[in-house]
């Protein structure tokens, strides 16, 4: 009995549903579609020139004038922290408050 089962399911494998064949398509497709996007975005980096407008359009983004500067962090004393451990700090007292 063991022997027949054997056998069936040995000869099932051989020949794998349309829903395996499905699934085996969609790793195929999820696996290669970032690899893509990567090329696609190499190669219009490789084109990007300073005279580009792509290049023009970022660089009005980054240099947006909705910029707001942050003032300065200051201690309890009314120093004003300058290392990353007084402005952790600083903003730990300003949340326990």
């Amino acid at each position: 009995m063991d022997k027949r089962k054997n056998a069936a399911l040995h000869r099932a494998s051989a020949y794998p549903t349309a829903q395996y064949k499905s699934r085996a398509l969609q790793h195929r497709a999820s696996t290669r579609i970032p690899e893509v996007r990567n090329e696609n975005w190499s190669d219009i980096m490789k084109e990007i020139t300073p005279m580009h407008k792509a290049f023009w359009i970022v660089n009005k983004a980054l240099k947006s004038e909705a910029y707001i500067p942050v003032p300065p962090f200051k201690r309890l004393d009314n120093y004003i922290a300058l290392d990353d451990a007084e402005i952790a700090e600083c903003l730990a007292d300003s949340i326990e408050f």
